[in-house]
């Protein structure tokens, strides 16, 4: 007889290959603002639009990015804000579909984009040393935001008490709405190049990558090795 031998409990940890998140963040947040702004800025539905593509903003733009959210310090900053931000829109569109329309203030929803404003014109800044193309998609989105809140905000209507203040309203959302649509480009673009990037290795479209993010050492996959990849 031979003397059984002893079992001992093997750990086994499997790494597989996860693409940069930003790609899938980039492209909901690019499909979300480009059907949003589109309508923003008049181009095409009515007043009852929004219930009607509440719930693809609602997954696609809110649920993907905030999944986009869980890597790369950037993206989690810049995912987590819009992501939020696009969940509640779906959210409270279906729910003035489904209920009742909401009483006329504008203050109370133009409060939303203060905090996003900030927090996005703080990530145009320190995407500055990463590439114009994700500056340029957040600048954007940054200033677009900061129409919305100038424009949706009911106090304009007593600090300027005059009868332009309503057109001056439609005016500046307008106008935002065509911010975001460019800002929704920008993003299908940037999206773009990272996707290929993933893919081939090659940065095409290019996003002008800043240097100091070139010389960075990236955490990728090795030859024929499963690794992880950064998130931006």
């Amino acid at each position: 007889m031979y003397p059984k031998p002893e079992l001992h409990a093997e750990t086994r940890i499997v790494i597989s290959p996860i693409a940069a998140p930003s790609i899938m963040g980039l492209f909901g947040y690019g499909s979300a603002a480009m059907v949003t702004g589109s309508w923003l800025a008049g181009w095409w539905g009515d007043a009852s639009s929004p219930f009607y593509f509440a719930p693809f903003v609602l997954l696609y733009g809110g649920i993907v990015q905030l999944l986009a959210a869980l890597w790369d310090a950037l993206a989690v900053g810049m995912h987590s804000a819009w992501g939020s931000y696009w969940t509640a829109y779906g959210i409270l569109q279906l729910l003035i579909g489904l209920l009742a329309p909401p009483p006329d203030n504008f203050g109370a929803f133009a409060i939303w984009f203060v905090p996003l404003a900030a927090i996005t014109w703080i990530g145009t800044i320190l995407s500055l040393t990463q590439s114009i193309g994700l500056a340029a998609v957040l600048g954007t989105l940054a200033l677009s935001s900061t129409l919305f809140a100038v424009g949706n905000w009911r106090i304009l209507t007593c600090v300027l008490r005059t009868p332009k203040v309503s057109g001056y309203t439609v005016v500046v959302n307008r106008v935002g709405g065509y911010v975001l649509f460019i800002s929704s480009i920008l993003a299908l673009y940037v999206g773009t190049a990272l996707m290929v990037a993933n893919e081939t290795g090659y940065v095409f479209p290019p996003v002008f990558v800043m240097p100091k993010s070139r010389r960075r050492v990236p955490v990728a996959t090795g030859a024929g090795e499963p690794g992880v990849k950064k998130g931006q």
